[in-house]
């Protein structure tokens, strides 16, 4: 899969009017090419490759060689490679990069509604056009019963079953922990067409990793190896165990609260210092009172859970406010647990079982993260209705708040149980994958960056089969 310039699109479309606010949509997306998903630039370093070649602030990062721009999972080599890349309203441009760093920081696009108006997914009709793209607008916005509802009024006018149709239920239903094969979408999908667009890939890749369904990511892996974010190795592994098959996914957040048995937090043992900070005691957790690591410092909270209990269900519920902003660090509160040693499958695998978090950039606004399953996947996805707050601190040292403080506690949960993991957020799941339980142990990490936060509660219970 390959970036190739886009096509404009057909006359019908020209009746479609502007929507989401003052942005022109239709012109935008018919006389520029700018991408429907990819990575917009927040920030140039100082001295880079980046800022040798001429990268702004705003521009679009499409491709890097053969490796379609997707999250942080940026294949490094040491050979050249061609940087193509969008100038914010431009047309497509390209630059030579060398393997080292490029030096830029970033948000990830996503507007499946740009891909409808050049007519690359979807059917268009000026019967039911702006239903169609209002509800892709609004897919990361508007609550999954809202969205629905709102998809149900294009289904209304006639809009028919095709592979937009397919993917749009499937997204709302993964919002809503509702199963769903994502084979069957995909093969909606390439009944459509020959070559994935991005944003279909992404979707339903993503949807993928939430739902354990690792028949259909070897699929998606070797449609386009370069682009997808599931590693080689992690598809060797689960061919080692047989796990390459699809079924309608487990609910583990159901399971795991249906088999709680005793918070084993207070046992959680201290670990040692990690290479880039001291790590403090996760106990210090439950004092409550809220924690601050100002923009470009952090803490982390690091501890080992005892041996004996390799079923557990992190569960946290807090209250989180952005600290202001740096230009070298997003501030985020990362949450992962983790094996003590690789699997002996593959030394390629990282640790990581299951990660999730939040976080807000300056330029895009508040976003989750999650993933896990061994490859440290790590995705950013942005969510307008993620209530963040914002703060920073006066000459005086004294909080200066620019945004509304956040009341509502914000549920992250992490669970291992029976050879899988996965992880969520307010009951969302964002990464549900086959692992390889350590004979060593499993570690918590709870990262803290520009971020203040508050944990109202926090648990570690076992659960009992």
């Amino acid at each position: 899969m390959t970036w190739s310039p886009l096509p404009f699109l057909i006359p019908c479309l020209l009746t479609l009017t502007c929507t989401a606010g003052e942005i022109d949509w239709k012109k935008l997306a018919l006389e520029t090419d700018e991408p429907a998903f990819g990575q917009q630039i927040e920030y140039v370093l100082p001295n880079s490759q980046a800022e040798k070649i001429g990268l702004q602030i705003g521009d679009y990062i499409v491709q890097i060689g053969d490796q379609q721009a997707r999250g942080y999972n940026y294949k490094r080599t040491s050979n050249e490679r061609i940087l193509f890349y969008v100038p914010k309203g431009g047309r497509l441009k390209e630059k030579v990069v060398s393997g080292t760093t490029i030096g830029y920081h970033f948000s990830e696009v996503f507007r499946p509604w740009v891909a409808y108006l050049r007519g690359e997914i979807g059917t268009p009709s000026e019967k039911w056009d702006e239903d169609v793209v209002e509800t892709l607008i609004q897919l990361r916005q508007e609550t999954p019963q809202q969205l629905r509802e709102r998809w149900k009024q294009a289904l209304e006018k006639g809009y028919p079953d095709d592979e937009l149709d397919a993917v749009v239920r499937a997204l709302i239903a993964s919002q809503l922990n509702e199963p769903i094969l994502i084979s069957e979408v995909l093969d909606k999908v390439t009944e459509e067409f020959e070559v994935l667009p991005m944003i279909y890939f992404s979707i339903l890749e993503d949807l993928a990793i939430a739902s354990n369904q690792t028949g259909t990511l070897r699929r998606l892996y070797d449609l386009d190896p370069a682009t997808s974010i599931t590693s080689e190795a992690q598809i060797n592994l689960w061919e080692k165990l047989d796990l390459t098959s699809d079924s309608p996914p487990q609910n583990l957040l159901e399971i795991a609260q249906k088999l709680r048995g005793r918070d084993v937090f207070d046992e959680i043992t201290e670990m040692e210092a990690g290479k880039d900070a001291p790590a403090r005691p996760v106990s210090l957790l439950r004092q409550r009172r809220p924690y601050y690591a100002p923009p470009g410092r952090y803490l982390n909270f690091r501890g080992k859970i005892p041996n004996e209990v390799s079923n557990f269900h992190l569960s946290m519920k807090i209250i989180p406010e952005c600290g202001g902003y740096s230009d070298h660090w997003s501030p985020a509160i990362r949450v992962s647990v983790s094996s003590l040693t690789r699997p002996e499958e593959s030394a390629q695998l990282s640790t990581t079982l299951a990660l999730t978090g939040l976080g807000d950039t300056k330029q895009r606004g508040p976003y989750v993260m999650g993933g896990g399953g061994h490859n440290g996947i790590f995705r950013r996805m942005h969510d307008k209705r993620i209530q963040m707050g914002l703060f920073n601190f006066t000459k005086e040292k004294k909080v200066n708040r620019l945004k509304k403080r956040p009341t509502t506690p914000q549920h992250l949960d992490l669970i291992c149980f029976d050879g899988e993991a996965a992880a969520y957020y307010d009951g969302v799941c964002y990464s549900h994958l086959p692992i390889v339980p350590s004979q060593e142990g499993t570690s918590i990490l709870i990262h803290l960056s520009g971020m203040s936060v508050f944990f109202e509660e926090i648990n570690v219970w076992e659960l009992d089969p």
